[in-house]
């Protein structure tokens, strides 16, 4: 089966299905010691280097994926404390968002600011000014770990049910849904994928997209 090639991802034989495929940048060097890495065809000026050949990046997709919830009952159980917590990991995730800015808006951290480092200003130059115009420094650490759920639940006491809602049983329950996020990925949200409603077989990337949103809801349980 010949390689099915996209822009960032590929299905190659022997290789995860529609994983990332690039020119890597293998180094970058501050010759002339300005704090400002620059391309030069030059090899003695030149000071970010890239690979001659595309290879395999990483997975587009998470290979780990892992849940774990618990719970905590206090004060003769009236009290419940529930959490869960998500993990994913194991993949790049590809930053289109800061690729655009960088690339055709001009306004990305790695190309205005000078006293970016130098991480972000090669993976500015390879994509802009390299002849290679790899993607590469857009593939990015995917891992997170997401608090997924938070849950307070107090119950109150069968005579204090009775008097203020005249029930058998009354709980107080507080959620709160994606309440924080752990992670070393530059971009918005390590969830954020553009193309899932876009119907688009492509890797998913976070372009342009809002991320997940944080929500709480007050609920009252009345058991009559």
């Amino acid at each position: 089966m010949p390689p099915q090639i996209g822009v960032t991802s590929r299905a190659v034989e022997g290789y995860p299905l529609f994983g990332l495929w690039a020119r890597a940048i293998t180094g970058y060097e501050d010759k002339n010691g300005d704090g400002i890495l620059t391309y030069n065809a030059d090899d003695n000026l030149n000071e970010v280097f890239v690979a001659d050949s595309v290879s395999f990046r990483g997975y587009s997709q998470p290979r780990h994926i892992v849940t774990f919830t618990n719970g905590l009952d206090l004060f003769n159980r009236r009290l419940r404390l529930q959490t869960m917590f998500d993990y994913r990991g194991g993949h790049l995730w590809y930053n289109n968002t800061e690729r655009i800015r960088c690339v055709s808006r001009q306004n990305c951290n790695g190309l205005q600011n000078p006293e970016s480092s130098f991480e972000e200003q090669a993976m500015v130059v390879a994509t802009r000014n390299h002849p290679s115009r790899t993607l590469d420094g857009f593939f990015q650490d995917g891992d997170f770990v997401r608090l997924r759920e938070i849950t307070l639940q107090y119950s109150l006491s069968p005579d204090l049910a009775q008097r203020l809602f005249r029930s058998r049983g009354v709980s107080l329950v507080l959620t709160g849904r994606n309440v924080g996020v752990w992670t070393d990925y530059r971009g918005v949200d390590p969830e954020n994928s553009y193309n899932i409603t876009t119907g688009s077989d492509a890797a998913g990337g976070d372009f342009q997209t809002l991320g997940i949103p944080s929500y709480y809801i007050l609920r009252v349980n009345v058991n009559r």
